[in-house]
């Protein structure tokens, strides 16, 4: 009962470390794959598209939890990281029961209070909360949700004896291996990992199953694996500009040596998180240099140690240490394995994100666990549990302290990227974002300010000129200078003459310097090149209001408010025009849906006179 007791305690322990960020605002990816998302937002929308033909490139699971949240809240952020901390605290769950079951099958007996630790450091080790604290990235927890799962039940089918009850296991494996894919494809490395634990767990004394039958489990899931991998990497074409072979940015080579540095800095992050960034200012390794040889040297280091200890393991099976020289083989491999999918030959656009540890970390952690239950034996017999029991005490009190620390960056945008600037000052994207959130809180000047500095270090290639152009474009016509944001957006179409998002920027900001005729030009244009820019009906919408063909403005606002439903300012339209057409009716209700919505004070107390002259029910 006590383990239960204490279980309970770093659950909820986890919870209070991750309450600072549980309303937090959306952040970067968020909008394309939440905010601006139509797919989630209409669970009919969503379901009009095959699951697993969306797999390849896409990861329909992950999203299809979004479209659950938005159903349940719409927007509400709450919602969103509320879910996260609870896929959170499953895969603790899960992680507990893996770490069990690993002691066991290792020969290091039933070891629930070592299983306990590693599952409390995992869950409060603040190198995780980028993938709980930043909802997008809900992927990565999802997918080590059901990678482990998975990773259980086909373990359970290997020992089945039963075959009835091994073809229920494995069966329940596979499926939740297949629903994982849909997640993230970092669970395309399951398969591998199942015989990872196989071989390097494997005892002789233990009367196992022979290895064809481990394989033959493993067979059908590497050949899916395979599949998918061959598919998603043929997909990263010209066109990707956050993936493939084709980035202009890195080439495989310079990724992989560059990787050696990012490596070691995972492992640095491990054992303390000093210095966490959301968005790090890493160059790119261009050639074999005394760095990428020192990290490559440690990085040889852990690995030659993994397989020492496994092949010691091997010829002195009956050894007291044997156990933890198992332990520390798995986990070893399993850091190298698991972050194979982003650490290898094919180049990300992002070199290091620390997302990208989050299921890894378990190596890390077990491999600890090894070498600490290697040095305890040294021990006096009763000085080993009072000696662990302070260890892991004093780990999880640090790292639930500096976890909470942590997650106070993640409680709004502004937070989150002045830290970012303060870590990567010379980084074109960490102003840009710290500029849009500047925007968002309604700080135009310091959005200005960040928006010029994002130009002066473009240089970089982290973000597109455009999108600079475009958002100092916004942040001047919220400041009510139109006129100088109109060089900026004319500079953009000289280079890029279609661009739909200048364009509607453009009518939007002749709009607020009086040249409708102008404004009606470059929202016509933009909904030429892309029909669904729901900014440029919207401006077409305030055009023909202020020509007073209100039946064609509401129109234009209506197919507007469709492309965003949560966009306030087109709500507001549609029910500013619905009443000077004399629609009382939806009028009033399209006033309550604003109200219902956060506002600016100054904006309520207008929607309420109106209501009141309509004569609209509460």
């Amino acid at each position: 009962m006590s383990r239960r007791f204490a279980l309970l305690g770093i659950l909820t322990a986890t919870v209070a470390a991750y309450l600072p960020s549980m309303t937090g605002e959306l952040q970067f990816d968020d909008a394309r794959s939440i905010t601006d998302n139509l797919a989630i937002k209409s669970l009919d929308r969503f379901f009009q598209f095959g699951f697993f033909s969306r797999l390849a490139g896409g990861r329909p699971l992950t999203e299809l939890t979004f479209a659950l949240d938005y159903a349940a809240g719409g927007l509400d952020v709450r919602w969103f990281h509320a879910t996260n901390v609870a896929l959170h605290l499953g895969a603790v769950l899960l992680v507990y029961l893996l770490s069990l079951v690993t002691l066991e099958r290792a020969g290091a007996g039933r070891r629930p209070w070592a299983a306990l630790a590693v599952a409390g450091i995992f869950s409060l080790h603040p190198l995780q909360s980028q993938a709980v604290s930043y909802v997008v990235q809900r992927a990565e927890v999802l997918a080590s949700l059901c990678y482990v799962g998975a990773l259980l039940l086909l373990l359970r089918a290997d020992d089945e004896v039963r075959p009835a009850r091994a073809a229920a296991l494995y069966a329940a494996g596979a499926a939740l291996f297949l629903l994982g894919l849909g997640a993230k494809p970092i669970v395309a490395t399951l398969p591998a990992a199942f015989l990872l634990h196989r071989l390097a767990l494997a005892r002789p004394d233990a009367g196992r199953k022979p290895w064809w039958r481990t394989a033959a489990l493993a067979a059908p899931l590497l050949a899916a694996s395979a599949a998918l991998a061959a598919r998603t990497i043929g997909g990263l074409g010209p066109d990707r500009s956050d993936a493939g072979f084709h980035l202009a940015s890195v080439t495989p080579r310079e990724y992989l040596l560059t990787q050696l540095r990012v490596l070691v800095r995972y492992l640095q992050l491990s054992l303390w998180p000093a210095g966490q960034n959301l968005d790090y200012q890493l160059q790119k390794s261009t050639r074999l240099g005394a760095t990428e040889l020192a990290s490559g040297a440690l990085l040889l280091a852990l690995a030659g140690a993994g397989l020492a200890a496994w092949a010691w393991a091997r010829r002195r099976p009956a050894n007291p240490d044997a156990p933890a020289a198992r332990l520390f083989a798995l986990g070893a491999g399993w850091f190298f394995l698991v972050l194979a999918p982003s650490s290898s030959l094919v180049p990300l656009a992002d070199l290091i994100e620390e997302h990208r540890m989050y299921l890894a970390l378990w190596g890390l952690l077990l491999a600890t666990l090894a070498l600490a239950l290697a040095a305890g034996r040294r021990l006096p017999e009763r000085a080993r549990g009072p000696a662990g029991a302070l260890a892991a005490a004093l780990a999880l009190s640090a790292l639930g302290v500096a976890l909470h620390a942590r997650n106070e960056v993640w409680s709004s945008r502004v937070a989150l990227w002045s830290d970012v600037v303060a870590k990567s000052p010379d980084k074109a994207r960490a102003h840009m974002n710290l500029g849009h959130s500047l925007y968002q809180a309604g700080e135009l000047e310091g959005a200005v300010a960040e928006y010029r500095q994002a130009m002066l270090l473009d240089t970089d290639a982290t973000v597109a000129w455009d999108d600079i152009l475009r958002n100092l474009a916004a942040a001047l016509v919220g400041l009510g200078r139109g006129a100088e944001a109109i060089p900026f957006l004319e500079m953009g179409l000289a280079n890029h003459p279609n661009n739909d998002e200048l364009l509607a920027n453009l009518a939007i900001c002749q709009l607020e310097t009086q040249d409708v005729a102008g404004a009606e030009r470059s929202a016509r244009r933009a909904l030429e090149v892309n029909p669904h820019q729901g900014s440029a009906h919207n401006t077409m919408g305030e055009v023909l209001y202020r020509k007073r063909e209100y039946v064609e403005a509401l129109r234009e606002f209506r197919v507007g408010l469709a492309l965003d439903p949560d966009n306030a300012a087109r709500r507001y339209n549609v029910a500013l025009t619905l009443e000077h057409l004399g629609n009382a009716l939806e009028a009033c209700d399209a006033w309550r849906f604003c109200l219902g919505n956060p506002r600016p004070a100054q904006e309520r107390t207008l929607i309420t006179e109106r209501m009141a002259r309509l004569g609209c029910a509460p």
